[in-house]
């Protein structure tokens, strides 16, 4: 079960629960924060009550935390050039129909799993390539294996 993430916004310590769920737990003080009539949590601050949602920033394939108009990241962001590993999951996605966007998905997120996850830069881009080298050796393998069957 993944670690709630805590951050500190307008002045108060926040924790946020299952912060890659649907639906995240948002927590101050121990306590969950009180919801608006629309289910949208709310956070008291020295200026007022803010609007707190959470939000998914695919640019950065990670969970954001809103308060107001303030921003905070829930998970370590990707390094830079990480994008240029979806360009072969892509053409894994385009070329190979369901099977082929199945493992790209799954590459992809082993990739980016891989990439916060590291202890060092280096071992993180080692796994994640192998991540990607492995969804296409195994897309190679499938349709060995179902045009040597039909």
């Amino acid at each position: 079960m993944p670690q709630p993430v805590r951050v500190h916004v307008l002045g108060r310590d926040v924790v946020v629960e299952r912060p890659w769920a649907s639906a995240p737990r948002v927590l101050a003080d121990g306590a969950e924060l009180p919801r608006d009539r629309f289910g949208r949590y709310r956070l008291a601050a020295s200026d007022g009550e803010r609007v707190v949602t959470t939000s998914f920033d695919w640019r950065g394939l990670l969970p954001v935390l809103e308060v107001g108009d303030e921003r905070v990241p829930l998970d370590r962001p990707l390094p830079r050039g990480a994008w240029l590993l979806l360009a072969p999951l892509l053409l894994l996605s385009l070329a190979g129909g369901g099977v082929g966007a199945g493992l790209g998905v799954g590459a992809a997120w082993a990739a980016a799993r891989q990439l916060r996850r590291a202890t060092t830069p280096a071992r993180g881009w080692a796994g994640a390539l192998c991540a990607v080298a492995a969804a296409v050796l195994l897309y190679v393998a499938v349709v060995a294996l179902l045009r040597a069957v039909f």
